[in-house]
């Protein structure tokens, strides 16, 4: 015999299967309503804002947690804290959009990270180049190889000008390249997005674990209170009996939902994939030679 519940404000005993079925809904889709650069974009603080940043801690499950490492491996070459903030802000964004609430703040939010993103890809290019030998071989030669399969934009075309002299400067003979992410990342992807997002996703529940012994996986969140006020707002139009650490933790999943989908779908970021590949070779080249 199915177990009853009751369908939120109806006051109508529904079967469980049905309500499953109903929340299901609510977020089917959630991932078309933001962009795939849109994780990137969250992925900073912002400095000297009106709006303070904001401490938490975030317990997700090991599964959860062992995903979002795997895609920090292999796919985006970033610190934790900032995946963390990344996919909170993204799944914040996401479900505002889905609920259509808040929009001002939304657009506004979108439009300044935006901003803000390309101002740090610059500054963390800047800043790997200043390290550099442009003057010794090893570098000069492990850098062109690089650049011809990952610089078919702004970064690798400024960098190959530092390589050669103005009037000596042969064409770039870029490769093809492809994302490459190893078929266990996708595989996992796969298995964690088999089951739809359902509001189980604020609350941690053993049968999500990889291991149902094992501990849950604390997280330090730093984020805006641009973003916070979002969801402030969300919290109380449709979860009002929910803590914010409940919150932020189903926010992060629906990101690494969103983001997990993508992988699949092979919608990651051309320019951010090329752009980690960059940095990492140049800040290589730094180091070794």
């Amino acid at each position: 015999m199915n177990n009853k519940t009751i369908k939120p404000g109806s006051g109508e005993m529904i079967d469980e299967e049905v309500q499953v079925s109903y929340q299901s809904s609510e977020y089917t889709g959630i991932e078309k309503k933001v962009k795939a650069e849109m994780f990137y974009d969250f992925l900073h603080l912002r400095r000297g804002d009106t709006f303070e940043n904001d401490e938490s801690t975030v317990l997700i499950s090991i599964a959860h947690y062992t995903l979002m490492q795997k895609m920090r491996t292999h796919i985006m070459k970033i610190k934790k804290s900032d995946m963390v903030r990344g996919l909170v802000g993204l799944g914040i964004i996401a479900h505002a959009k889905q609920r259509n609430i808040a929009a001002d703040s939304v657009n506004a939010l979108i439009t300044i990270n935006r901003y803000e993103r390309k101002v740090e890809m610059n500054k963390r290019f800047d800043k790997s180049m200043s390290r550099l030998k442009f003057d010794d071989e090893k570098t000069k030669k492990a850098l062109k190889y690089i650049i011809k399969r990952h610089g078919n934009n702004k970064y690798g075309e400024k960098l190959w000008v530092k390589l050669f002299n103005p009037w000596d400067m042969p064409k770039i003979d870029f490769e093809e390249s492809e994302i490459h992410i190893p078929n266990n990342v996708i595989e996992t992807c796969k298995t964690m997005t088999k089951k739809h997002l359902k509001d189980d996703m604020f609350a941690l529940k053993k049968e999500h674990q990889m291991n149902a012994d094992a501990k849950n996986m604390p997280l330090c969140l730093t984020i805006s209170n641009r973003f916070l006020v979002i969801q402030d707002e969300y919290t109380k139009l449709f979860m009002p009996d929910k803590m914010r650490g409940q919150m932020l933790r189903g926010f992060l999943v629906t990101g690494l939902h969103i983001l997990a989908k993508w992988v699949i779908a092979g919608k990651v970021s051309k320019l951010e994939y090329d752009f980690g590949k960059l940095i990492g070779a140049m800040d290589k080249a730094a180091s070794a030679y």
